[in-house]
């Protein structure tokens, strides 16, 4: 997968909005030479900028830093994804962050329920319930 160009990525959002550089400096609360910088490709953001960035424009964190070229595009290994499901959790309001941990507390209770009836069942002899 080919990554965008912050730059290009970031102009064509603020077209989209039809923000200005400086309507945006003040939403972001990220100086209006700062936002001129990273327009211009002469600097990357960092990140108290990706979390204005994120924050403004609705996106998650983790989508920018990958855009930035500050992550890889494509997480794979299982830590990468729990991460991944972590900061998209941490991302929601906090009913719906709540109905999330729920969802994913009933689904860990049910395997542990299902392993250990497994286990017990593997125990008893053949021909006994």
């Amino acid at each position: 997968m080919e990554r965008p160009d912050f730059a290009q990525w970031l102009q064509s959002e603020l077209d989209l909005h039809r923000w200005s550089r400086a309507d945006f400096a003040r939403l972001t609360g990220i100086s209006a030479p700062q936002i001129t910088r990273i327009l211009n490709r002469e600097q990357q953001p960092g990140e108290e900028s990706i979390k204005a960035i994120a924050r403004v424009l609705k996106k998650k964190q983790l989508f920018l830093y990958q855009i930035a070229g500050k992550l890889p595009l494509d997480k794979k290994t299982p830590d990468e994804q729990a991460e991944t499901l972590y900061d998209q959790i941490m991302s929601l309001p906090e009913s719906l962050r709540k109905q999330a941990i729920d969802y994913v507390s009933y689904l860990y209770y049910r395997k542990t329920r299902k392993d250990d009836e497994t286990a017990t069942d593997s125990s008893k002899k053949p021909g006994q319930r």
